[in-house]
């Protein structure tokens, strides 16, 4: 889903003992001239759920959900054209919406 945008992605998983959910931080290098815009665009464009300025996300927040939250993208002042995304999911609605999907696809 990134092909075509130059984005080099890095990803730090958090996992913490939890009843339900996964929550993850990453960041991205893009063309600096990108705009908040277009990477909210690209995240949605993938699939993911971003949410509203300010909006909390976490893996209560995803409960529930069959697509992955993700807080909104936040530029990183140091280091022009990198990106820090916050995201969260509900382990096991995304799994089993995603073997949904799989055998729709194979059927």
């Amino acid at each position: 889903c990134t092909s075509g945008f130059g984005i080099q992605p890095a990803i730090r998983m958090l996992h913490a003992p939890v009843f339900y959910g996964c929550t993850f931080s990453a960041s991205a290098e893009v063309d600096p001239s990108t705009s908040d815009g277009q990477v909210r665009s690209v995240c949605a464009a993938a699939g993911l759920n971003v949410a509203e300025e300010k909006a909390v996300v976490s893996n209560l927040t995803a409960a529930g959900e069959t697509s992955i939250q993700l807080a909104r993208p936040e530029a990183d002042p140091s280091h022009p054209g990198t990106w820090w995304f916050w995201g969260a999911a509900d382990n096991i609605r995304l799994a089993a919406a995603n073997a949904v999907k799989l055998a729709e696809m194979l059927l």
